[in-house]
């Protein structure tokens, strides 16, 4: 449980470090949603679900307004900051 904590505030973190709102936090449900207003308005949700053992499933989905974000670099981008932010976590580096 600790894990999933940690990598949800990780998730906030990154997500409000690319310029989104946080919309909603729920650390029972391991969810965050947030919105990002720029040229167009985005809006993404983040899970983070326990998986066997000490294994941790992080799943990003974007969308502007009705539809999926499929630009791979949009999720890249979120996983490589969440990555780094973890690393750092975990080696507890200020």
């Amino acid at each position: 449980i600790r894990d999933i904590v940690a990598r949800l505030v990780g998730s906030e973190m990154c997500i409000r470090d690319r310029g989104f709102t946080i919309d909603q936090a729920d650390a029972e449900l391991g969810t965050v949603t947030a919105t990002r207003l720029h040229e167009y308005t985005m809006r993404m949700t983040v899970t983070v679900v326990q998986k066997e053992g000490r294994r941790i499933s992080v799943r990003a989905n974007a969308r502007v307004g009705e539809n999926s974000v499929t630009d791979a670099n949009t999720y890249q981008d979120f996983f490589v900051v969440l990555d780094k932010a973890m690393f750092l976590t975990l080696h507890k580096v200020d």
